[in-house]
């Protein structure tokens, strides 16, 4: 069972695994907002709670990117010079929560994103990402991997029979590769 979320200026370990990062199912996601209020005080932006495939991305110095896609409920930006993830994405509350993404505590319709402009320079590291005037710290993390329930044996047999089943019924063309491709 996953530990406690972590208080805002604290992060959990590295490794997702061993139960210290909270899940968007355990209290950790911005709707919960514990700990993740927005201040747009001193030029600060909204708290977010970064994806942690991010998390060597936005712990590292500062690196330039650019913004390549601009929407209402999200910003993607892609960042130089590094391996995978390459684009991240930051998206407004209630937004769909890409696993590469920093989930705002702010909602689409208080267009967090207005000011941002496609291309425009853009920095991510030190736990923010900064474009056009936007800023969001990162101040929680949370973990994008499903949890799965286990399967059975039983489950799995019938599964592997109903799969059987439906490739025999479907005839010669599903046992050829693609829909009308052979081999």
């Amino acid at each position: 069972s996953p530990g406690p979320s972590p208080s805002p200026r604290q992060s959990p370990p590295p490794s997702p695994r061993q139960g210290a990062a909270p899940s968007p199912r355990q209290n950790a996601g911005p709707s919960s907002r514990q700990g993740a209020a927005t201040s747009v005080l001193g030029g600060h932006g909204p708290a977010g709670a970064a994806a942690l495939p991010l998390r060597r991305l936005l712990d590292a110095p500062k690196r330039p990117a650019r913004v390549i896609a601009v929407f209402p409920a999200a910003i993607y930006l892609e960042v130089r010079g590094v391996p995978e993830p390459r684009v991240l994405a930051v998206v407004a509350e209630g937004a769909v929560r890409l696993p590469n993404a920093v989930v705002l505590v702010v909602p689409a319709r208080e267009r967090p994103f207005a000011d941002v402009r496609e291309g425009a320079e853009a920095w991510i590291g030190e736990g923010r990402v900064e474009t056009c005037g936007f800023r969001v710290k990162a101040r929680r993390w949370w973990d994008p991997t499903p949890v799965l329930a286990g399967l059975s044996p039983a489950a799995l047999a019938r599964g592997i029979h109903a799969l059987e089943v439906a490739l025999r019924d479907a005839g010669p063309a599903a046992t050829g590769g693609l829909a009308g491709h052979r081999g």
